[in-house]
């Protein structure tokens, strides 16, 4: 009777023991998941603020070549008229 005793408390202990430590990996692996979830989020707003600059600039580069052309097409313009030098004036900025 005393080793049945034994056994089933050497049992209790091992069951105890075995949902303790399941209680602590999920518990770590919550924690886990949450600190990457910040780091996630963090890389996520500095990348979205890199595509906002990226889009900026080539927003202001694509002005920039339309300005360019416009020139371009002004300066055609005034050979084709058979107009004499000093040509237009570039624009500022170009």
């Amino acid at each position: 009777m005393a080793i049945l005793v034994a056994l089933l408390s050497t049992a209790g202990t091992i069951i105890a023991a075995t949902i303790a430590a399941s209680a602590s990996r999920r518990s770590q692996r919550a924690e886990l998941s949450l600190e990457q979830r910040k780091t996630d989020h963090a890389r996520i707003a500095t990348l979205e603020a890199r595509v906002d600059g990226l889009e900026t600039k080539r927003e202001r580069d694509a002005l920039l070549k339309r300005r360019q052309g416009d020139h371009i097409d002004t300066l055609e313009a005034h050979i084709w008229a058979g107009k004499p030098p000093p040509p237009p004036a570039r624009p500022e900025g170009v």
